[in-house]
């Protein structure tokens, strides 16, 4: 596999979703190949992000052989403006979150990540999991306190959301990012890394206010965007 290649497939399968294709084994959701912003790119995604890799005759994959996640249908048509970030007080923001032990979880195996099962055509809500499609393992992990959130342009990221972000520059070793102003959908915070690497985070859409601790929010605008580019995105919002 070339170079340019086997980069191509690390950043897509940091997106990836992995599933039980049968009871011995797992397999990763399907490569995305669309057209957006008159370029081509290969694309993958979880629930709460995505990324898209600018296509190139040294990455071309494969096509999919079924129907695949409809991305082109959340991305927006234009871009209005891209604000240059400080990359380097990001990954410092990313850093002074403080880190907690919490149990590993695994899929269900009962609902297979579902929540919910069928059988004999009725449904059910699975219990063994609690309908959350993830059940605890015997294993400690640490991971960035969930409490906090990360603030960008009206939009709150959760810690998790902002890790795949981290995790891309790094594996880019990126120097160059741009978060992307849209028209578009509004639950989404779009970032450009090098001019050719898209990232997706859905944003948090908190239950209650009670949800959001505001002494845990860290404002990405303010530490890592220009004045200049700021006051020059709230005129677009307004």
């Amino acid at each position: 596999m070339n170079p340019i290649k086997e980069k191509t497939t690390k950043l897509l399968d940091l997106f990836r979703v992995k599933y039980a294709y049968s009871a011995y084994e797992e397999k990763f959701t399907q490569y995305i190949p669309l057209e957006w912003q008159e370029k081509r790119w290969i694309g993958a995604c979880n629930p709460h992000s995505f990324i898209l890799v600018a296509e190139c005759e040294e990455n071309k994959m494969p096509d999919p052989e079924k129907k695949v996640v409809n991305l082109q249908g959340i991305l927006p048509q234009s871009i209005l403006f891209e604000a240059e970030m400080d990359q380097k007080e990001l990954i410092r923001q990313w850093k002074s979150v403080p880190t907690i032990e919490t149990d590993q979880k695994t899929q269900c195996p009962s609902c297979e990540g579902e929540g919910r099962f069928d059988h004999w055509g009725d449904t059910y809500d699975c219990q063994h999991c609690e309908e959350t499609g993830e059940i605890k393992t015997n294993r400690k992990i640490k991971i960035k306190d969930p409490k906090y959130t990360f603030y960008i342009d009206g939009k709150l990221l959760t810690t998790d959301k902002i890790e795949k972000m981290v995790t891309t520059i790094d594996m880019l070793q990126s120097e160059k990012i741009s978060y992307m102003v849209t028209n578009g959908n509004k639950s989404l915070a779009l970032f450009c890394l090098e001019g050719e690497i898209i990232v997706g985070l859905a944003r948090w859409l908190p239950l209650e206010d009670n949800d959001v601790d505001s002494e845990k929010i860290i404002d990405l605008s303010a530490k890592c965007i220009k004045m200049q580019d700021l006051e020059t995105i709230e005129v677009m919002r307004n």
